[in-house]
């Protein structure tokens, strides 16, 4: 796994893993990030609150 931080403002964030980002073999996200991991390029990460809600799937909420 790699990550790139660009510490602009705002903070920039690139990253990448050789494998995906599930376990399960039946996810669209169990080898997602391996063409572009051997291709050696970075995606840009979310790292904002609005970054990640704009680029989430799903959420959930916990109730403690």
């Amino acid at each position: 796994w790699l990550m790139l931080l660009a510490f602009d403002s705002p903070l920039k964030v690139f990253t990448v893993a050789p494998v995906g980002q599930s376990e399960d073999p039946a996810s669209p996200h169990f080898a997602d990030l391996t063409e572009l991991f051997s291709k050696r390029e970075l995606k840009p990460f979310p790292f904002t609150d609005e970054e990640v809600r704009k680029l989430s799937e799903k959420s959930y909420r916990l109730k403690l």
